[in-house]
């Protein structure tokens, strides 16, 4: 297997120092074919991003997998700016939960209706791809389920 670096950001070292200033590795066409459409000034790093976003999404890696495992994958940027900006947010957030070190922990606050009392999981159900819950059922069995609804996690 051969992998292949390249970099966000080139240094030039002409002088034989590293200059203060990166230049974006982006070439000249993609700047003028793209970013310079974009209302508001996008970052090398929002396109890494939205390019980190569209990676990891199951319907791109369904379609092109076989293109995913023997070449540089082919990512389409999206039409409208809005999407783009969408997808950088989650591809930020990705990226964020991928490269967290291993000693340290994600922790996400879910807010409860009801009393859950205290119990301990002893069996997760996963949801499919088409549901927005997690199953847990507790070692007393009982069967407890958390939904998302306008972005709040609700036990029910």
């Amino acid at each position: 297997m051969q992998f292949y670096i390249a970099p966000l950001f080139l240094y030039n070292y002409n002088t034989g120092q590293r200059t203060e200033t990166p230049t974006p590795n982006f070439t000249k066409k993609f700047y003028k074919e793209y970013l310079d459409t974009l209302s508001s000034k996008s970052t090398p790093e929002d396109v890494l991003n939205y390019i980190y976003a569209v990676l990891y999404c199951p319907q791109y890696r369904k379609t092109y997998i076989e293109f995913l495992e023997t070449d540089f994958p082919s990512v389409s940027m999206a039409k409208k700016e809005r999407m783009f900006y969408k997808y950088t947010v989650i591809g930020k957030r990705l990226a964020e939960r991928h490269t967290v070190p291993k000693d340290e922990e994600i922790r996400e606050e879910f807010k409860f209706k009801g009393d859950i009392g205290n119990f301990v999981v002893s069996k997760i159900k996963l949801p499919t791809e088409t549901e927005h819950r997690l199953s847990i059922i507790s070692m007393e069995g009982r069967r407890s389920s958390f939904q998302r609804r306008n972005n709040k996690t609700i036990l029910r």
